[in-house]
């Protein structure tokens, strides 16, 4: 493989650190963008930047000089930040890989969500919608793009612990498990590990200009209940389904009281033929991925993350009794 020089924006982060360790291990020069902290320890072949893009003269004036081969942007979020990001390279043959999300795809119910289906964010969901508004941008900036984009990524280090932990602190302290939508539905997370290989094998590819999927196995909530208890060793609480649609969900009471932010109500599966007729296979299960990250919240100074105050129990003790009584929580 030909030693690159490689710009990372968001090299601190959940799924930028391992990237920025995988591209050092092959070889590879790395510039590190970020915000956030600095990797564990200075390595020669590795240039730590600590500055948020928007500060243009800082960012110009550190970068303007050097030429890289790919940029890595694990941390656009705006079509302003791509246009920014092109501001201070200021080099069009440069190779963008820019993570952006499934959730530009939107309700889609689907066991097999192409890259060819139109993306429709969720209405007044702006994380979808910035993210289509930043591909669409990409595109009209160069021809010499990839857009990954993954199903919900989880995994150790996952800053996102409304997402993340939810779960794990559930089952962790036996507090009862109330689904809004149903058990059957269907989705595909993708373990952070699985999608960094992904990442990296791009480096290869022959052709840009492309948008691929990247998703672990499917589950249903059913299996993916089971498999965390196991995984952790403990007993199942009780679970309820409430079976609502999203929007019936969204206009209970419950929708704020109960704080679930993950997808029950629609099989959202994404398809990965693309990535895998590109050489890419997800190595993680979802038992395999779930045991890494619960290991990793073992960890004494990760064991707060278990915690749910008792204030937050008793909230969601009333809602599996108040549902438990009357299904009708619309």
């Amino acid at each position: 493989m030909t030693k690159l020089n490689i710009l990372v924006i968001g090299g601190s982060g959940f799924i930028g650190f391992p990237l920025v360790k995988k591209l050092l291990e092959a070889g590879h020069k790395v510039t590190n963008l970020s915000r956030g902290k600095k990797q564990s320890k200075e390595q020669s072949n590795l240039i730590e930047i600590q500055a948020n893009r928007k500060d243009k003269l800082k960012c110009k004036k550190i970068l303007a000089q050097t030429r890289f081969d790919v940029v890595y942007d694990l941390a656009a979020f705006t079509e302003e930040h791509i246009r920014t990001t092109f501001e201070i390279i200021n080099n069009k043959d440069t190779l963008y890989i820019y993570v952006s999300s499934s959730a530009v795809y939107g309700s889609e119910n689907s066991h097999s969500i192409s890259e060819k289906t139109p993306p429709t964010p969720l209405e007044k969901h702006k994380y979808g919608e910035n993210k289509k508004q930043a591909e669409k941008t990409l595109q009209s900036l160069t021809e010499k793009y990839l857009i990954i984009r993954p199903s919900l990524v989880y995994g150790p280090y996952d800053s996102q612990k409304h997402l993340a932990y939810y779960f794990f602190q559930r089952i962790w302290q036996q507090v009862p498990l109330v689904i809004p939508g149903q058990l059957e539905v269907q989705n595909n997370f993708v373990f952070v590990r699985d999608l960094v290989e992904l990442l990296f094998l791009s480096l290869d590819f022959s052709s840009w200009s492309r948008t691929i999927n990247v998703g672990g196995p499917s589950f249903s909530w059913q299996k993916y209940l089971e498999t965390l208890a196991l995984v952790m060793q403990k007993e199942l609480p009780p679970v309820i389904c409430a079976n609502l649609s999203l929007d019936e969900f969204k206009k209970s009471d419950y929708s704020k009281k109960l704080c679930f932010y993950h997808n029950s109500f629609y099989n959202f599966v994404l398809d990965t033929r693309l990535a895998q007729e590109s050489g890419w296979q997800a190595q993680y299960s979802l038992n395999d991925g779930l045991s890494d990250t619960w290991h990793w919240l073992q960890q004494k100074e990760r064991q707060k993350y278990l915690v749910l105050s008792e204030e937050r129990k008793i909230i969601e003790q009333n809602i599996f009794e108040s549902f438990s009584k009357n299904r009708d929580i619309k």
